[in-house]
Order: C-alpha cells, then structure tokens, then sequence
C-alpha cells in the first residue's frame, strides 16, 4: 500500500516539473519576443 506521503511527493515534484517547463517556455518565448523586436528596429 502507498502511503499518504509518497503521494503527496509525487504529486509535489510534478506540479514543480510542470511549473518549471512552463516558465521555461515563456522565458524562451520572451526572449524570442525580444530578438524578434530588436530585429525590427534595426532593419528600420
């Protein structure tokens, strides 16, 4: 039988994984953003 703890571990670590692969995404996503603006001005 798994007890109460485990679980609560588990479940802990996932929603951390899951946290970090979405600021990941986002921070990769701004920085994307940004290069993406920078390249406007200078053709500019």
């Amino acid at each position: 039988m798994i007890s109460t703890f485990s679980i609560v571990v588990v479940i802990g670590l996932f929603i951390l994984f899951t946290v970090g692969i979405l600021k990941k995404r986002k921070f990769k996503g701004f920085i994307e953003y940004e290069s993406f603006k920078m390249g406007i001005e200078a053709e500019d």
